[in-house]
């Protein structure tokens, strides 16, 4: 040790890192137009839609996290990291996710690690992750804007993340657009 206790090379401060959130997994009811429109489309393939017992099903809960929950919520994309505990996702949090860069950045996203191992693996589905370690950025309402698997540099990430937020509010305001106009039809129907 050297002076004010710091390990030589040890530059004295710790570097910051991406605050995480925790999240549990949600399980929510699709929307049954959903369910219809996504059954439909399993029975488009070119043999013969299958009937009876065999027939494919389009699942009628969404597996999901709570952090979308709240991402939908407060409008911020979301930042998922499914973690594997491995080499390459140490690594891969070490030099991409704590670069300072993505991690003052990340500061405008709900960020959360999610262990791979245990996840269920509709979750893992439900995000697209196929391997791990794999980075998903969202927007507010939960559909995948950008992925990065295995590997990734920082300054790819960030400006995907850039991207993302940009994403993010333009379905924002699409949003609150949509339910301005649906506000306004019920008042207008109301007034008839």
């Amino acid at each position: 040790m050297v002076g004010g206790g710091g390990f030589i090379g040890g530059g004295g401060e710790e570097q910051p890192k991406i605050p995480w959130e925790p999240t549990e997994i949600v399980k929510k009811a699709r929307p049954e137009a959903q369910v219809a429109q996504e059954g439909a489309k399993k029975t488009t393939a070119r043999k013969p839609a299958v009937t009876g017992r065999k027939a494919a099903q389009a699942p009628s809960e969404l597996v999901t996290l709570d952090i979308v929950d709240k991402s939908s919520d407060s409008k911020k994309p979301v930042l998922l990291f499914f973690s594997d505990g491995t080499r390459d996702s140490l690594t891969m949090e070490k030099l991409v996710l704590d670069a300072k860069g993505i991690v003052e950045f990340a500061a405008k996203f709900h960020a959360s690690k999610v262990d791979a191992k245990t996840a269920d693996k509709n979750v893992l589905a439900t995000f697209g992750v196929k391997v791990t370690p794999a980075i998903v950025l969202a927007d507010f309402q939960g559909k995948v804007l950008g992925m990065f698997a295995k590997r990734t540099t920082a300054k790819d990430l960030l400006s995907a993340m850039k991207v993302a937020l940009a994403k993010n509010e333009a379905a924002v305001k699409k949003a609150v657009k949509a339910e301005k106009e649906k506000a306004d039809t019920h008042v207008a129907s109301n007034d008839s």
